[in-house]
């Protein structure tokens, strides 16, 4: 076979002999683990050699591959398209635990059927097998190297009729495909953790490389911190922190923008108080040169009752919490309905803007909705999307309305988290992305 399938040979193991009692379940041995660098999707182009199999030339591909029964068998289905015209195959890889090599098996859609099996040396991969192209058997060999950083790879391989007489077959570069939002999501909670261990090894370092300059840090009893505030703390040790878990992360990605949200458990002390227990958190991060930073932050402590059931909203609380949200865009922002202020944010609202700047009660937010409307009279906010995570609820929508001065129109990107208390707002923490005129 000379697909990428016979390069990059892949595997889940056979740990349990066939027919084996359903309890306790067997379990993969764990040296099929190698390959799970295989599992998802891969393109590939090669150069074929003349040979029995067909006459030689260009060829690229596609291939999907996926763990099967139970992650005992690796099932890899691609599509080529070439010197042998197009072509699809499906291939099923295990691990023989006992001679510890990964054996291969394989149907194409022009009738051929290849075996084998790969030995594994880090990033080198060595196979043998045998490929059988209209009733005859020929011997194939090859090499593939993995890049260090396992997201491509080379390889090369041989044929024979006799297994003694060896001929270049095919050489040619795999490249695993990423999808750009899922990337951007791993980076991102991995940046959420490398923050919680940075509070718990007290480096400062990553702290000042993971907050932005002007970012806005709300801690769980409202009070506003700035990035260097926050880095003092640390290096002073009047936040000292001496575990931080994280779990049910979730990471919503809008371009350069993104929403993480999630729950730490942590044990720690501030100004030697003890602040242990469990928070709900919600950070906006911004990716500016390459590089996530994150803008704004607010946690709330996740409160106990009774026997330590954890307080959440029920659904119809969250339910008339959307509302709410709704009502600030469709009554207050868009139709300019002062007197709904009242119903729909707390008294003791306050507002925390992206310069720093916070602004208290709700005459205060009057105040400035009203200005907006009298300075841009067609000033709108347009409701994209809603997250909902316990008390909290994150926003995106794009705001607009026209330049007096110029005449255009002009959009702008805004993201905001509000925290509820007793059915209405508290409190709310602003970002405002960049301005675009047309």
């Amino acid at each position: 076979m000379r697909t990428l399938t016979t390069l990059i040979v892949v595997t889940c193991v056979v740990a349990a002999a066939w027919g084996q009692a359903p309890s306790p379940a067997p379990k993969p041995d764990p040296g099929y683990k190698a390959y799970e660098v295989l599992i998802g999707d891969w393109q590939y182009e090669g150069q074929a050699q003349d040979s029995p199999i067909g006459p030689g030339g260009k060829f690229a591909g596609k291939q999907s591959a996926r763990w099967v029964l139970g992650g005992f068998f690796m099932e890899m289905r691609g599509q080529e398209q070439g010197n042998l015209g197009a072509l699809e195959w499906v291939e099923y890889d295990w691990y023989d635990p006992t001679a510890k090599n990964y054996p291969w098996q394989g149907h194409m859609s022009i009738g051929d059927t290849y075996s084998g099996v790969t030995t594994v040396s880090g990033n080198v991969w060595k196979f043998t097998g045998t490929q059988t192209h209209k009733g005859i058997a020929y011997k194939i060999r090859g090499e593939t190297r993995f890049a260090a950083d396992r997201m491509s790879s080379t390889w090369k391989s041989e044929i024979s009729a006799d297994g003694k007489t060896w001929a270049p077959w095919t050489e040619g570069k795999a490249t695993k495909v990423v999808n750009p939002t899922a990337a951007a999501e791993q980076e991102l909670i991995q940046l959420a953790k490398s923050w919680g261990a940075a509070m718990v090894s007290g480096d400062a370092a990553a702290l000042e490389r993971i907050l932005a300059e002007e970012i806005m840090d709300t801690d769980p009893v409202g009070r506003p911190w700035t990035k260097a505030q926050s880095i003092a703390a640390l290096k002073s040790g009047t936040m000292k922190a001496t575990s931080w878990a994280m779990d049910d992360m979730k990471v919503h990605v809008y371009g350069d923008t993104a929403v993480v949200t999630g729950r730490t458990t942590l044990t720690g002390r501030f100004h030697g108080e003890d602040i242990s227990g469990q928070y709900r958190w919600t950070d906006t991060f911004v990716r500016r040169d390459g590089r996530w930073q994150c803008v704004a932050t607010h946690a709330s402590r996740i409160t106990e009752a009774g026997d330590d059931k954890l307080v959440r909203p029920s659904a119809a609380q969250l339910e008339r919490n959307k509302a709410v949200i709704e009502r600030i865009f469709d009554e207050v922002f868009n139709a300019g309905n002062l007197d709904a202020i009242d119903e729909i944010y707390h008294e003791d609202f306050v507002r925390h803007d992206p310069d720093g700047t916070v602004s208290t009660g709700t005459e205060t937010h009057k105040s400035m909705v009203a200005r907006i409307r009298r300075t841009i009279p067609d000033y709108r906010e347009n409701l994209q999307l809603m997250i909902v995570e316990g008390d909290l609820i994150a926003c995106r929508w794009i705001s607009s309305g026209t330049d007096r001065k110029s005449g255009s129109v002009w959009t702008r990107p805004c993201l905001s988290t509000f925290r509820f208390q007793d059915g209405k707002i508290i409190e709310q923490w602003l970002f405002f992305g960049s301005q675009s005129q047309s």
